[in-house]
């Protein structure tokens, strides 16, 4: 661990705050904040590492609401980033959700 590159990475994060809070925090068509599953913490960062670092490509293993908002992150960000979610029983929600 090193904690200053880790604190300097968190102030570079700050500036995406407004982004992500942007997200509403009630069921919509998409990523909400106040989901069951995916807490707001762990989600700005997931937002902020992807607004960040840009990543060509995505490999979540379980879907859910960390693949909406990263599909909703991608898009949002025209970040080129192929997002490949491996679930063998996907939520509906992820299904009406297809990006």
């Amino acid at each position: 661990m090193n904690k200053e590159i880790q604190l300097r990475l968190l102030e570079e994060f700050e500036k995406y705050s407004d982004e992500f809070n942007s997200f509403p925090l009630q069921k919509g068509d998409g990523f909400y904040v106040s989901n069951p599953n995916f807490g707001s913490v762990d989600a700005e960062i997931y937002y902020c590492m992807i607004r960040h670092f840009r990543p060509r490509k995505i490999i979540e293993v379980g879907a859910g609401f960390s693949t909406l908002l990263a599909a909703e992150t991608v898009e949002r960000n025209a970040i080129d980033c192929e997002i490949v979610a491996i679930d063998p029983y996907p939520q509906k929600f992820l299904k009406a959700n297809k990006r």
